[in-house]
């Protein structure tokens, strides 16, 4: 009898020194939707462009959610999905679009920390249609900025859909996408920011044009973080994504395997008696 209590308490220990080890450096993909049109208060003031401020996506591509991947309670990856690519009038056409920065909040409140970019929007030219129109940038693109955003940017907009050239942000001007939305960083404002770019781990952009792409090597470390937000969209703003996310603590799983252990242990002791 006491051998038998003996054993299911160092089964019990040792479940709980596992599953303690496990949760802290286990691998955790936390899923999100699309759920926002825009992002609050860029709405546009343009006339005969209204309608855009309540259509969640303008032709294509039509982003439906994705997942956000942890490893080792860092930010490894985030996979953005996409119900179509391409087709309508133009088939080629969307082909050509370029990604708009990758934008992540930590701590979800309300201020981008980092804008992860993969094409220099500041070369826009509203004259040359090479710009939206040029070569492939192809499936596989590496970062070209990682930008941490030292002074407050705020997510929430000026609720006039007309941007400051100070404002942080580019924003889409395109008559076949959404107007005025917040695209990509301007590294050129007057909001303070680190280029912390890393050539030997470089971010990448894998599988552009397809109906899943991957932000990898994003390496972003969450301890003490318990919720994000994301934001991206194309240089189009066809369809935008703003999500916030909770982002599982290791402790919650360890509290998990604690009872899983204690009941593992109990069941021992009545098959005993």
């Amino acid at each position: 009898m006491k051998k038998l209590t003996r054993v299911s308490l160092i089964f019990a220990f040792a479940t709980i020194l596992f599953l303690w080890t496990l949760a802290s450096a286990q691998a955790l993909t936390v899923h999100f939707n699309d759920d926002n049109i825009i992002w609050p208060g860029w709405e546009t003031q343009r006339a005969g462009y209204l309608g855009d401020n309540t259509e969640d996506v303008i032709w294509n591509p039509n982003i439906v959610g994705g997942s956000v991947n942890i490893d080792n309670n860092r930010l490894a990856s985030i996979e953005i999905e996409f119900e179509s690519w391409g087709g309508g009038a133009s088939p080629n056409l969307w082909n050509f679009l370029r990604p708009g920065d990758l934008f992540i909040d930590l701590g979800a409140d309300g201020y981008w920390n980092y804008a992860f970019n993969f094409w220099d929007h500041t070369i826009k030219d509203q004259d040359n249609y090479q710009y939206w129109y040029g070569e492939l940038p192809g499936n596989d693109i590496a970062a070209e900025h990682v930008y941490q955003i030292d002074a407050p940017l705020p997510i929430l907009g000026p609720g006039t859909g007309t941007l400051a050239p100070d404002s942080g942000y580019l924003e889409s001007n395109w008559t076949n996408g959404r107007f005025d939305h917040p695209i990509a960083f301007n590294p050129s404002s007057q909001i303070a920011y680190t280029d912390i770019l890393d050539s030997n781990n470089l971010p990448r952009l894998l599988g552009w044009g397809s109906t899943i792409i991957t932000f990898s090597n994003l390496n972003l470390d969450l301890s003490g973080i318990s919720e994000i937000t994301i934001g991206w969209t194309q240089n189009c703003a066809n369809d935008v994504l703003l999500q916030s996310m909770v982002i599982p603590e290791p402790g919650t799983l360890l509290l998990l395997g604690i009872g899983l252990a204690g009941l593992l242990a109990v069941r021992r002791r009545m098959t005993a008696h």
